[in-house]
């Protein structure tokens, strides 16, 4: 106790250099936490961002591989899974999409996603649904139709070589960018996609007027999914359990760091 008595007394006798001492201390110091907490914020703020945005969280299907719809209720239950929906196959979820009147553009080819609602694609565009009479187009698409967010286009596919023609009269809810709907796509409900695969395969879509095969004869198929993962590690999970159903799986999601083993020589 008598060293610490003699030290705060020595301290207080000398106080000018050690207030001198302290105010450098601070002032060194006091810039370069400010700076070590805006840069922690950013980055927490980056990365938040990053784990939200669905263009990471998207997986990528590949491969034509024929579904029973519990197979798509057992990927849309698991916990790591965010968004999940079966579609058909791609050849029967393309429509050839024209403005509406008429316009000298023509018509022009587009794969056509399923969607419904808490699809990501939709938060995105700033809906929470959409309507069997609306469609959804990447920024591709619409330049080339020269569309705009409520225009009118028409969708359109044919049967028996041309003779039979399907129609969708649509109304554009949203266009997304590049970045979130690449090349020339669309999305629509599942409603509008079941009955352009029903008519595509000879079967009857009543609610349009076109006869066929009787239309509850008809399986419906499911040969793709559109999965979105809630963060970025379920991406990993997903995608070993689209892998197990027989898909090939790509994402956007930051890769794993892997350790290379020690070499060793012989």
């Amino acid at each position: 106790m008598l060293g610490v008595a003699l030290a705060l007394k020595s301290i207080w006798r000398h106080k000018l250099p050690h207030i001198v001492a302290g105010a450098a201390i601070v002032s060194v110091l006091t810039p370069l936490m400010l700076l070590y907490g805006v840069k922690t914020g950013v980055v927490d703020g980056l990365v938040g961002s990053l784990k939200r945005d669905p263009r990471v969280l998207v997986l990528s299907v590949r491969g034509n591989v024929s579904l029973k719809p519990e197979a798509v209720d057992r990927i849309r239950a698991m916990p790591e899974t965010l968004y999940a929906i079966g579609a058909t196959r791609s050849i029967a979820s393309r429509l050839e999409f024209e403005l509406s009147p008429k316009s000298p553009s023509g018509y022009f080819a587009a794969d056509v996603a399923p969607t419904s609602a808490g699809d990501p694609l939709l938060k995105a565009a700033g809906l929470d649904t959409l309507g069997d009479d609306e469609v959804v187009l990447s920024q591709g698409l619409a330049d080339k139709l020269g569309a705009k967010v409520d225009s009118r286009v028409t969708g359109r596919n044919t049967r028996n070589d041309g003779v039979e023609q399907i129609t969708f009269p649509f109304k554009v809810a949203a266009i997304l960018p590049g970045s979130y709907l690449a090349g020339s796509r669309a999305i629509a409900t599942e409603a509008v996609l079941q009955k352009l695969e029903a008519f595509l395969d000879g079967y009857a879509v009543p609610s349009m007027g076109i006869g066929g095969r009787p239309a509850e004869t008809r399986v419906p198929t499911i040969e793709s999914m559109r999965v979105y993962a809630r963060s970025i590690d379920g991406v990993v999970v997903l995608s070993r359990a689209l892998e197990k159903l027989g898909f090939m799986v790509s994402s956007n999601a930051p890769q794993p760091l892997r350790l290379i083993p020690p070499y060793h020589s012989a």
